[in-house]
């Protein structure tokens, strides 16, 4: 259990570094989903845009719901 413990936190601390408005817009997303941001320069808020609404297709995509299929 610590090993994930400390897996988790390395990730958490990674994914922070790379661009500290990622976590919030993943607990959060509401109007990121849908931004449609000309410019998405390493660790800001565009790029978080740009990642979730790829992110958010991908799930779609996926469909998360149909794993147990």
């Amino acid at each position: 259990m610590q090993e994930l413990k400390s897996q988790i936190k390395r990730l958490y601390d990674a994914v922070h570094k790379a661009n500290k408005y990622m976590w919030l817009a993943m607990v959060r997303p509401g109007k990121h989903l849908t931004a449609t941001p000309w410019y998405s320069g390493t660790g800001t808020i565009q790029e978080m845009q740009t990642k979730c609404t790829i992110h958010l297709q991908c799930m779609v995509r996926n469909s998360w719901c149909d794993w147990g299929d």
